[in-house]
């Protein structure tokens, strides 16, 4: 998705340098005591000092053998600094690559989200219909096979009626959902869910009749079906009996135990146990 901030990669691990030179606050090279120390180029790194008391975030534009180059200082709402000689310098995680990795999922989430559902209609003006406040046609095309899942409601409270049908290919496939006592966040829903295929023209229209209702707003919501559940077949044959095994040696006197004759299976035979040392003292 083009809207994706950039994102940057880690270095496994990530190690500390130093670097070698005095830098001053827009120097664009920064010499480091082992350059592999850092990803390739474009990436990040942070300049600090040991005992926590400043630190910069720089984003480099390339690596040579011992620095690196096209370096944009104070990134990322960091300030550049002046820095001394073998200060210390790492590709670590900073406050950027933690607010990417969050505006990103935010973002995914969103478009996830705008995939599966009809946006927030507002309070518009009055259309037409005698009696209308406010009537409004959302209508979009479905994605996949699934199923619909379709909401209404209010935000006023104490207002009037709110009514609410949904068309799947022009064919009406709710009630007139209607409801005459809406309340501060009373929601009028189709109890249903709606199947739909892909390719379906959907089309979902919300009446408001009371001008009280200053705000109201329609979702539909699209939810994928389940997988399949593999049942339980019929009961096959019963098989064959097998022959009888092998078993424990017959005979045998309490107390005794079986004990190998040799490495062959099944060649055991019937033992006493052996007397502890004190016994046969």
């Amino acid at each position: 998705m083009s809207n994706l901030q950039k994102m940057y990669p880690a270095q496994r691990p990530s190690r500390i340098t130093q670097t070698t030179a005095v830098l001053d606050n827009r120097s664009a090279t920064i010499p480091v005591v082992d350059v592999s120390m850092f990803p390739d180029a474009p990436n990040l790194a942070t300049i600090f000092d040991r005992f926590g008391q400043a630190a910069e975030t720089v984003r480099y534009g390339g690596k040579s053998s011992n620095a690196l180059t096209e370096v944009t200082r104070g990134f990322a709402g960091t300030a550049a600094q002046d820095w001394p000689a073998g200060a210390d310098i790492a590709r670590v995680l900073s406050n950027y690559d933690h607010d990417t990795f969050l505006l990103n999922i935010i973002t995914l989430q969103e478009a996830a989200q705008a995939d599966r559902a009809t946006p927030f209609i507002p309070d518009y003006a009055a259309t037409s219909g005698v009696n209308v406040i406010n009537e409004d046609d959302t209508e979009w095309t479905a994605k996949a096979d699934g199923f619909l899942y379709v909401e209404a409601g209010a935000q006023s409270v104490d207002a009037g009626w709110l009514r609410l049908n949904v068309w799947i290919n022009d064919v009406r496939v709710s009630k007139n959902l209607a409801t005459s006592t809406l309340s501060d966040g009373h929601r009028l829903r189709v109890s249903d869910l709606l199947p739909i295929g892909k390719g379906d023209t959907v089309r979902v229209r919300v009446w408001r009749f009371d001008p009280r209702i200053e705000n109201f707003y329609v979702m539909a919501r699209f939810i994928p079906p389940r997988p399949a559940v593999v049942g339980t077949g019929q009961r096959g044959p019963r098989g064959t009996r097998g022959k009888p095994g092998q078993g424990v040696p017959t005979g045998g006197k309490a107390g005794q135990v079986l004990m190998k004759v040799s490495d062959d299976d099944f060649d055991a035979v019937w033992v006493d146990l052996p007397m502890a040392s004190s016994e046969q003292a």
